[in-house]
């Protein structure tokens, strides 16, 4: 699972729940003890409770280990959109590297022209013919600069959304192993519930 995922898993309200059962039960437990109360609780009780236990140690592992710009934006989309005005007012004759680098295969004529360009222009000694092809590379630059920008920035996100593969692998078998708790206990649940319908 990568990043952005697990932080959608832990601010999920069903998983939020879960942290409470893990903080109430062991008080509830400690208190009924004190009185000399016997609780019956079910297994489901105590599978959500197991389940909260994993979901808790995934948040801290997420609170550490988890890039800062994952903590920070909302996905790909918010990150894109706050870092890109930062790039637009980037000085537009350093954007040519960027468009070169991050146009497509189905682009490849109009990458080809503007390195051709590129390199008269670095070439060329007379400044008004200097002048000219820098006006020129601008002008095929420019129209292609913001959808460059994006795909690098997303390029951006998709690195930071998957690095740290160990703690990722960790905190993804955690995450299933709640998964796994919950559907037994929640199965459970209604097949008892199904169970009593059909005897009555």
């Amino acid at each position: 699972m990568r990043w952005s995922t697990l932080k959608n898993a832990l601010t999920n309200k069903i998983v939020q729940v879960s942290y409470l059962v893990v903080i109430v039960l062991p008080i509830i437990i400690e208190i009924s003890h004190d009185l000399k109360y016997k609780l019956h609780l079910g297994q489901l009780v105590f599978n959500v409770y197991y389940g909260g236990i994993l979901m808790l140690v995934l948040y801290v592992l997420y609170s550490i280990f988890a890039p800062q710009q994952i903590k920070q934006h909302d996905g790909a989309k918010d990150f894109i959109a706050k870092e890109q005005p930062a790039y637009l007012d980037y000085n537009p004759d350093k954007w040519v590297n960027n468009v070169v680098a991050y146009l497509n295969d189905t682009e490849k004529d109009q990458r080809d022209a503007i390195v051709t360009l590129k390199m008269q222009l670095e070439q060329e000694e007379n400044p008004a013919l200097q002048k000219e092809l820098a006006e020129q590379l601008r002008a095929k630059v420019a129209p292609l600069y913001p959808g460059c920008l994006n795909r690098m920035l997303q390029y951006q996100w998709d690195d930071i959304d998957r690095s740290k593969k160990a703690t990722r692998l960790v905190c993804t078998v955690l995450f299933i192993l709640a998964c796994i708790l919950a559907t037994l206990s929640f199965g459970e649940r209604i097949f008892t519930v199904i169970s009593q319908n059909i005897k009555q």
